[in-house]
């Protein structure tokens, strides 16, 4: 029983609860770490890129930025706190825009030409104390301009072919 284990050392038993998973259901993918301690097991090889430059690891799984931006607006009167927290802040729509399209111009579309087959931007909308949503917590605003975002995802799905 490891229920007293912290959050952070059970992230080190990946390699028992994904055969676990895959001997529960052998027909679902497993992610084992998202971004954590990556135990060589699982079958995706899942990696969170915030700073610094994207590493390509070599893998023979599938490789995934599976969180990559978070990148804050706050607009007054759609969020829940007024605290702005993300890892890079912006303060108007299109500054926020335009951020996007250099990380990804200049960070992620070269990536998925070097190997990676998924990204998943962080995050969707925005939560309580946390301002780096595409669409405010409220989900009424729209924070970049949906074109600009769909430009970027025909980009990255024509750099995969």
């Amino acid at each position: 029983d490891d229920r007293h284990i912290s959050p952070y050392k059970r992230q080190h038993h990946g390699n028992p609860v994904t055969d676990f998973i895959h001997k529960l259901d052998s027909s679902r993918l497993v992610d084992s770490a998202s971004g954590w301690f990556d135990q060589n097991c699982g079958d995706v090889n899942s990696l969170h890129y915030y700073f610094l430059g994207l590493p390509i690891p070599k893998s023979d799984r599938v490789l995934a930025l599976s969180e990559f931006g978070g990148y804050s607006l706050r607009i007054p009167k759609h969020s829940a706190c007024k605290n702005v927290y993300g890892y890079k802040k912006f303060k108007s729509r299109q500054a926020l825009t335009d951020g996007f399209s250099r990380l990804m111009k200049d960070t992620i579309v070269p990536s998925a030409k070097k190997g990676y087959s998924a990204t998943i931007y962080t995050q969707l909308s925005d939560i309580e104390e946390e301002t780096n949503g595409l669409i405010t917590y409220d989900r009424k605003k729209v924070k970049m301009n949906p074109l600009i975002v769909q430009k970027w995802n025909a980009r990255i799905k024509k750099a995969l072919k």
